[in-house]
């Protein structure tokens, strides 16, 4: 699943400011707010979020806060090494 949401995120990042600005920020807890805390427990694929402890919660957050980062700085890398690929070749 990483991998479909990390290309959906290449796919969203230059078209929406906001993902860009916030440097894969706002993606991650998009991701978290909707998926974990809302869809999981919607689609019976885990129990309601009010029976988790808060502590879960916040570990869950800051996993996805981290995978948007590491999206942005993997972003960033691949874009960099591909127009100094392309500059080389001109």
């Amino acid at each position: 699943m990483a991998s479909f949401w990390g290309g959906i995120f290449g796919a969203l990042r230059n078209r929406i400011p906001l993902i860009e600005a916030a440097g894969g920020l706002v993606y991650g807890v998009g991701l978290w707010l909707i998926g974990d805390e809302l869809m999981m427990p919607v689609l019976k694929l885990s129990p309601p979020s009010t029976e988790f402890p808060w502590q879960n919660h916040a570990r869950a957050a800051a996993n996805h806060v981290t995978y948007g980062a590491t999206l942005e700085a993997t972003h960033n890398l691949l874009r960099n090494q591909w127009q100094q690929k392309l500059s080389s070749q001109s």
